[in-house]
């Protein structure tokens, strides 16, 4: 399969991972997972091309939002997806432990410049988001890292 394929492959996913962050079908006892975040995270790793990486999260960030109004959360994300790729480099190689890692680092980063008081007043659900983000990271990861391998011309 050729990387255009690759490629439209990870919009859709993206896409649709956006589609179903909008709803509460993956919400697990109030606690609801950046699919969003998460994506972008994973697929950073399989991709050399800034602006291929740039489409994927601009496409997740502009499906999430739904309001024409500017929104603080949309903004920080991007800017956080768009400095994963640039600290890419300090990523020795691609493994589930870096994952995890740049996972936990983006969620906490996240919460910290939207509404630090959140990790404050409810560090419970925190913790919950940070297992279950890195848990559908490492998921996704894997799923795509066999896919990969499989696909990747011999």
């Amino acid at each position: 399969m050729g990387k255009s394929f690759n490629f439209l492959i990870s919009i859709l996913l993206v896409l649709a991972a956006a589609l179903i962050q909008s709803t509460d079908l993956i919400n697990f006892y109030g606690v609801k997972p950046n699919l969003v975040l998460v994506m972008v995270a994973v697929f950073l790793f399989f991709t050399d091309n800034f602006w291929e990486y740039l489409v994927i999260s601009l496409g997740g960030i502009a499906a999430l939002k739904f309001v024409s109004a500017f929104e603080k959360e949309s903004l920080v994300l991007f800017i956080l997806l768009a400095a994963a790729y640039i600290f890419k480099k300090y990523l020795l190689h691609k493994s589930f432990i870096h994952i995890l890692l740049l996972i936990t680092f983006l969620t906490t980063l996240f919460y910290l410049l939207i509404n630090f008081n959140f990790i404050i007043l409810n560090p419970l659900i925190f913790i919950l988001e940070l297992v279950y983000n890195n848990f559908i990271g490492l998921a996704i990861y894997l799923s795509a890292n066999f896919i990969y391998e499989k696909t990747k011309p011999q």
